[in-house]
């Protein structure tokens, strides 16, 4: 086992494929016409897979006497541009191909099946039919697809099942709501180790996204749907239009009444009336909690074991008591 673990293949850009070691050993496998674009190592079959830029996928299984046998040899049907094309393993066996088309091809290794996941998806509308996927990458854990695009959009697909580790069709794959930067040719995609995090690099630049669990809520008449990670969209029944509301922090909690919303950040929060005319800033206060709701004409906050009740609608009088301090639903200190 030791022996296996200290091999490795690396790739010239003269379409060299060679097989090395950390004691200094190199010999040369094969050689290719045109250059190699993707250098894939397949565990199970203890082979590797290389995909030219003549668009020609090649499989070698590496024996006991580290001899490379061609096992798989054939072209690729793709219409894109062979020198951004980027290949990766998003499944046991399931290839993912891009190469500047406005769709990821996969092809199962084993089962030989082969599939499409396009932007032309109805989850992203007309917004992408034009667009060209220039990135891919997958993240494991999530289980998900993303790709970058020359427009400067992100696209996700994630495995809608919990079993199959490797969908036999694109029905096995959910696409998702696309993310538009303000950047361009996001040419490669990289998952941070938090897994949340995504960054996307563009020829002057980057890009970093973080992921936001998105917060909903309805009550009564009224429904509070959260559109990025600083504002929510309000929508009232039997009103044609909804109304945005923006906050200058990252919400992390929403709750709603009748007339009121309710959003919060773990270091603050800010109450809007719901009008007929649109949404009104009634106030705000610092409040250190994630457990906040609405009830009736009060705000509750639990914090520290304890709740607190603030009102949200004083009279001109009370208005000054109604603020909440900063010390407010604190464990007061015991004096010695």
């Amino acid at each position: 086992m030791d022996k296996w673990n200290s091999l490795f293949f690396f790739a010239t850009d003269i379409g060299l494929l060679c097989l090395g070691d950390d004691v200094n050993h190199c010999s040369e496998v094969c050689k290719v016409s045109g250059h190699i674009k993707s250098l894939l190592f397949y565990e199970k079959e203890s082979s590797t897979i290389i995909i030219t830029s003549h668009m020609l996928l090649v499989q070698f299984k590496l024996s006991n006497s580290e001899k490379l046998t061609p096992t798989r040899k054939f072209k690729l049907a793709l219409a894109g541009n062979p020198e951004i094309l980027q290949a990766i393993w998003v499944g046991e066996g399931l290839l993912a191909i891009s190469s500047g088309e406005n769709l990821i091809r996969l092809m199962n290794i084993e089962k030989d099946e082969n599939y499409v996941l396009s932007l032309a998806d109805p989850i992203f509308g007309d917004a992408l039919l034009n667009d060209n996927i220039v990135s891919i990458a997958y993240n494991s854990k999530k289980r998900a697809i993303c790709c970058g695009t020359k427009g400067g959009a992100i696209a996700v697909w994630r495995c809608k099942s919990v079993l199959e580790d490797s969908p036999v069709s694109a029905e096995g794959w959910e696409a998702k709501k696309q993310t538009r930067t303000e950047l361009h040719d996001i040419y490669k995609l990289l998952w941070g180790s938090s897994h949340g995090l995504l960054c996307g690099l563009v020829p002057k630049g980057m890009v970093l996204l973080i992921e936001t669990q998105l917060k909903k809520k309805m009550r009564d008449s009224l429904q509070v749907i959260q559109t990025t990670q600083k504002s929510v969209e309000v929508r009232v029944q039997n009103r044609t239009q909804g109304v945005s509301v923006k906050v200058d922090f990252a919400i992390k909690g929403v709750d709603c009444s009748q007339n009121h919303i309710l959003m919060w950040s773990g270091k603050e929060a800010h109450i809007f009336e719901i009008t007929q005319s649109g949404a009104k800033k009634e106030g705000s206060f610092e409040c250190k909690s994630m457990l906040l709701a609405i009830l009736e004409d009060n705000v509750a906050v639990c914090s520290g074991g304890k709740v607190c009740l603030l009102y949200t609608s004083p009279s001109p009088r009370d208005r000054q008591k109604s603020r909440m301090p900063s010390s407010a639903c604190k464990k007061k200190k015991k004096k010695k």
